[in-house]
């Protein structure tokens, strides 16, 4: 059976046509195993070896090859027009790629490049869409979320291999520390945030319920994550809510 993969709002390999009456056919992604690295290696003027200087996953390049076979030709020119937009070129035009692997994974993709043919008498359209994933790292499809009451302490589970950034977003108002009890590191404010204020420990962002961006932070105060732990035994780790607002803390499993 085909791997369900979806993309830029498009389920492929389901067998059946969509809406629109078209079939939408993918195979994996050309690069979609694992990332390039960057190693650097330094060499001593006198003993044997080396050794590592960096050791880190660049920006990821994938190639996503698809088929549509359309119903007509009015469709088969839509789609033609629609695979140019997946999903686009600009800066603000990122989309979604999932593998339906055994554990389903989805890295955050941009446009680099894209050859789509035009739709002939046979109606098929092909695609053939260079794609990069800046955050070079797969990430679980379901969200991991715990809700946590001033004072209380939880854990929040890591079933990935990598270490997983947090999201926290406040249900109350009040100042906000969080303690990540395994390395013992706290983000804290230094004053009192509003209800729905996120913080986006990845992007190293903190926003507003309507999007404004501020910035809260107190002195010490370390954005947040948890650690991965191996491909059979997941990661717990333990969350304290020392500060006065309610949170609720997320992340994904991070491969």
């Amino acid at each position: 059976m085909a791997t369900l993969i979806e993309f830029a709002g498009v389920t492929f390999n389901t067998g059946e046509p969509d809406a629109d009456g078209c079939l939408w056919s993918m195979r994996v992604p050309q690069g979609w195993g694992r990332p390039p690295q960057q190693v650097d290696v330094t060499e001593p003027t006198v003993a044997p070896g080396g050794d590592q200087s960096s050791n880190r996953r660049k920006p990821w390049p994938l190639l996503a090859r698809w088929r549509v076979r359309c119903p007509d030709e009015a469709t088969a020119w839509a789609t033609y027009n629609r695979c140019h937009e997946m999903p686009g070129d600009g800066l603000d035009r990122a989309a979604t790629l999932l593998v339906g692997e055994a554990v389903p994974k989805w890295v955050s993709v941009i446009q680099t490049a894209a050859d789509i043919t035009e739709p002939r008498g046979n109606l098929l359209v092909f695609a053939e869409v260079e794609l990069s994933a800046l955050v070079p790292f797969k990430r679980g499809a379901d969200e991991r979320s715990i809700t946590l009451a001033p004072g209380e302490t939880k854990t929040l589970r890591n079933a990935g291999t990598r270490a997983a950034t947090l999201v926290v977003t406040t249900t109350g108002a009040g100042t906000v520390q969080l303690r990540q009890n395994a390395s013992g590191q706290v983000m804290r404010t230094r004053t009192s945030v509003a209800t729905g204020t996120v913080f986006d420990c990845r992007e190293q962002s903190v926003t507003t319920s309507a999007g404004l961006d501020i910035f809260p932070m107190g002195s010490p105060s370390e954005w947040l994550s948890i650690p991965g732990g191996t491909l059979t035994i997941p990661a717990d780790t333990g969350l304290t809510n020392q500060g006065t607002a309610p949170v609720t803390v997320s992340c994904y499993d991070t491969y």
